[in-house]
């Protein structure tokens, strides 16, 4: 080797020993849900684009980590694995209260900023509070649902009664029992065909159904308004990313470039910041244990999708 490469290959070495280079960085964004395919197709270029924005920091591209359940969320966040996570706000509050991640900024999903979660019967249900439920069963849409689950399932224990899955066996005699859904669609059937006597859902949902189909139904519980999503960061993410971030999503309903993007990401139509009065983190330890009884199987640390229906007929056929 002549003197000359060989100073060369000193310097190159001395250079990446240093630290001094600008290291290939991935932005890391996770989710939770049963069909990884379908969220890849619309999650990959909302991803693609937030790293390509961040270049000037080093950021080469993106990874999507797909969790199939709050359980593996809250593993992937403590072992420091992901950069931003986006979901339900009640859903990531608790998963919050298990891993270092924080609320950062609201989503507009499908273009919506807050909704309400729901409980309905039908029209000549006895049923006509939650107080009602004693003894009665409910369908509720999955457990990772902040409208179709986590809400309700507070609000009905704010009446006293237990709530538990409709094959346990218990002595309480307040108590009202439930069984997941799994899709919307399949909650308003049930309960239109009397498999239950009650379902949850979320106000947007209930309002798309038709003219027809509602005034045989009637709403008897409204929570008060929830985020429609919300962006929240890894605790340990670098304030300067942490700020880029928020300056691009900010402002990305301004870039015409980003439109079809948005477009994509489930009709994204903005971000903005959480109105302190309904930010979650505010709230998440009410939510998670206040009221709640040592014996209920309910529990965040081990939400799991054990009680999954398959997809029934749709509405039209009923």
């Amino acid at each position: 080797m002549s003197l000359g490469h060989f100073a060369q290959s000193a310097a190159l070495l001395l250079f990446l020993a240093s630290g001094s280079y600008l290291k290939a960085d991935a932005l890391r964004i996770g989710s939770i849900s049963l069909e990884p395919n379908q969220e890849i197709k619309e999650w990959q270029p909302f991803a693609d684009y937030l790293a390509k924005k961040m270049k000037s920091l080093g950021v080469e591209n993106s990874e999507l980590k797909i969790a199939q359940s709050p359980r593996d969320m809250i593993h992937l966040l403590n072992q420091g694995k992901l950069d931003l996570y986006i979901d339900s706000p009640l859903i990531g509050a608790i998963i919050c209260s298990y891993a270092p991640c924080s609320p950062f900024l609201r989503r507009w999903k499908k273009g919506v900023k807050e909704y309400r979660s729901i409980i309905f019967t039908k029209k000549n249900s006895p049923i006509h509070s939650l107080k009602d439920l004693r003894g009665k069963s409910i369908a509720f849409e999955n457990e990772f649902s902040s409208s179709g689950f986590i809400a309700p399932t507070y609000y009905i224990r704010q009446q006293g009664l237990k709530i538990l899955p409709k094959n346990q066996e218990s002595k309480s005699s307040k108590l009202a029992r439930y069984i997941f859904a799994i899709e919307d669609e399949n909650t308003f059937l049930w309960v239109i065909k009397g498999r239950v006597e009650a379902g949850a859902t979320d106000e947007i949902k209930y309002n798309e159904l038709s003219s027809e189909i509602r005034k045989d139904m009637k709403v008897i519980h409204r929570s008060p308004p929830l985020p429609r999503h919300i962006v929240f960061t890894w605790n340990e993410l670098p304030k300067r990313k942490r700020d880029l971030l928020e300056n691009i999503l900010l402002n990305i309903d301004k870039d015409a470039g980003a439109s079809e993007i948005l477009s994509t990401f489930n009709r994204t139509s903005r971000f903005d910041r959480i109105p302190k009065k309904i930010d979650p983190s505010h709230r998440k330890h009410h939510w998670i244990h206040e009221n709640r009884d040592e014996n209920d199987d309910i529990s965040p640390s081990e939400l799991r999708c054990d009680e999954r229906e398959k997809k029934e007929d749709s509405l039209e056929s009923k």
